[in-house]
């Protein structure tokens, strides 16, 4: 919490400007996340095996301190902001993900059963990741580390040097066994989850922080955020419990604010995000058998979003809040009233125990699922669409907006089926559109996305019973995907499918098609029963992994350009 009490100081620290503008910075909690949850989902249970080599605790004790001075709270967290800090964290970040990646690339994985295309996704998504902190770094030419090469080249090499005793140790030592790659995904993860609280500690202003509620950078980063935090929140712990809430669900809390202006709705958000916070840090979490890494980085992503939408909200001036100051403090004071009486009819009545910890988490899951759908509900024209395709901000957000497609397409059902579906995948389309030119590719995918929404509008899902908040977020976030990839396309003016129209139809006729005979040959054939559904899931899942890697394939300058 102290980082957020200092932010003020902050804007007087001199730290590094073009580490400041590097727009890696904004992505790679969502990233780190997204390849976190390739990593569990591409095998089994995580190998409790002891590793051969000790993790290296030092390195990320040595990189996390910064320096401090004796000026006083404000200046001394701001000498602890230093070029040399966030230089070197950002280097080790970068050398550290590069050398996980290399791990994978050492002799065939065919000794284990990992589901091949999300492992494929996650070796892409660590080399994106890689090389664009790389970038950043290389771009940042007067770094401290140039200044002090010697410390940077001696943590490099020692870092190299653990990475090569971990390959020999495991993968090579143990004949490139199953048992040898399980061992590698395990430290894979740790890894990770230690970068991401290393990178957690970069103060965030060096990620940027935009003045105005209506270009304010934090609404395109929300459901990232917002599903990372559900991610964690369902990882920490075990099942959420379904125990009844002594305190009722305010439910006309959220009808309220759905009809409000914008700004109310940011404001209530994050005081919602804010009050959800605090409701961690009254007695300690002794009693509940939670993780402990995952539960903190659960508490950085939630203090994160609270602290940049309230600095969304009071950095426009000219809100509806201060017009009708009088509406926005009886919401203010309705909703602290309520998180101070859950408060108490759990934690402080149930003497801090395990019991009245799951009941703050499964109420928090709850809030988080609501205050999603309120996010979605602001006009999009409040969080920035870019006119170009060369320029289009969606094609940054897409790896991200993917995967939270796909984790709720699986958190809001049981186990994806695994029965034959009575119309063959079309490889041939994807083989087709991946040598094609990057705006074909765009209207691909933008034409896929639209075609697996619809499949879900006919008939009503009455019959299977899946998570009704989870399904609903799927749906808003897959439209909102569709919506974004046609403006896209539609802005840019001078397309490839401009210049040779007949090509593109003939995809587009083929497309259309396919879906048509998908829609047929289950759902109306069988009568909207569940099993035709689950077949739906199962279908949009293999070809949201398809476009997730189609998209993947579209050059990076398009998309950071």
């Amino acid at each position: 919490m102290l980082s957020w009490i200092l932010v003020a100081p902050l804007f007087l620290c001199s730290v590094v400007g073009t580490v400041r503008s590097c727009d890696w910075l904004r992505q790679y909690g969502t990233l780190s996340n997204d390849s976190m949850w390739l990593l569990t989902q591409m095998g089994g249970e995580i190998t409790d095996q002891e590793c051969p080599v000790s993790f290296p605790e030092s390195f990320y004790r040595r990189v996390r301190k910064a320096e401090t001075g004796p000026l006083g709270p404000g200046l001394t967290f701001c000498m602890s902001l230093t070029p040399v800090q966030v230089e070197e964290k950002l280097s080790f970040i970068g050398d550290s993900l590069m050398q996980i990646s290399k791990l994978y690339s050492h002799c065939n994985l065919s000794s284990v059963s990992w589901d091949q295309n999300k492992m494929e996704r996650f070796l892409i998504t660590m080399d994106r990741q890689a090389t664009e902190i790389n970038s950043c770094v290389r771009a940042n030419k007067q770094t401290a580390m140039q200044r002090d090469g010697q410390a940077d080249t001696q943590t490099h090499m020692k870092l190299a040097h653990y990475y090569k005793k971990l390959l020999r140790r495991t993968v090579l030592r143990m004949g490139y066994s199953a048992a040898s790659w399980e061992l590698i995904r395990q430290q894979s993860m740790q890894h990770l989850e230690m970068l991401d609280m290393l990178h957690a500690s970069i103060p965030k202003p060096a990620v940027g922080v935009v003045g105005t509620v209506r270009s304010c950078d934090w609404l395109r980063q929300y459901g990232n955020l917002s599903n990372n935090s559900m991610w964690l929140l369902t990882q920490m712990g075990g099942e959420i419990t379904d125990q009844e809430c002594p305190v009722s669900f305010p439910e006309s809390f959220y009808r309220h604010v759905r009809k409000a202006e914008v700004e109310e709705k940011l404001s209530f958000i994050g005081d919602s995000l804010t009050h959800i916070s605090k409701l961690y840090s009254h007695c300690n979490l002794s009693s509940v058998s939670w993780d402990q890494n995952k539960t903190e980085s659960f508490l950085i992503t939630m203090d994160r979003q609270a602290t940049e939408i309230n600095s969304c909200v009071r950095a426009n001036k000219q809100t509806a809040m201060q017009r009708d100051g009088q509406a926005d403090t009886q919401t203010h004071m309705k909703l602290a009233h309520y998180y101070k009486k859950l408060l108490r009819s759990t934690v402080l009545r149930m003497g801090c125990s395990a019991a009245s910890w799951e009941l703050i988490r499964q109420q928090s899951m709850q809030h988080l699922e609501m205050l999603d759908m309120l996010h979605a509900s602001i006009p999009k024209p409040a969080v920035g669409v870019v006119g170009t395709v060369r320029s289009c901000d969606w094609l940054r957000q897409y790896g991200n907006l993917s995967n939270n497609s796909m984790w709720l397409l699986t958190q809001m059902g049981g186990e994806i089926t695994d029965q034959e579906c009575p119309v063959s995948f079309p490889e041939s389309f994807y083989r087709h559109v991946r040598k094609a030119e990057v705006e074909e590719k765009l209207s691909f995918i933008g034409d896929s996305l639209t075609h697996i929404s619809k499949l879900y509008s006919h008939c009503n899902l009455s019959s299977v019973s899946w998570d009704q908040n989870k399904t609903e977020s799927f749906l808003i976030t897959m439209d909102r995907q569709a919506t974004e990839i046609n403006s896209c396309v539609r802005a840019n003016k001078q397309t490839a499918m401009q210049r040779d129209g007949q090509a593109d139809t003939q995809t587009h006729m083929k497309l259309a098609h396919y879906y048509k005979k998908l829609l047929r040959s289950t759902v109306l054939r069988m009568g909207c029963s569940a099993a035709s559904w689950e077949l739906i899931r199962q279908q949009s899942m293999q070809h949201l992994e398809m476009l997730d890697m189609l998209h993947a394939s579209i050059p990076k300058p398009a998309v950071f350009g």
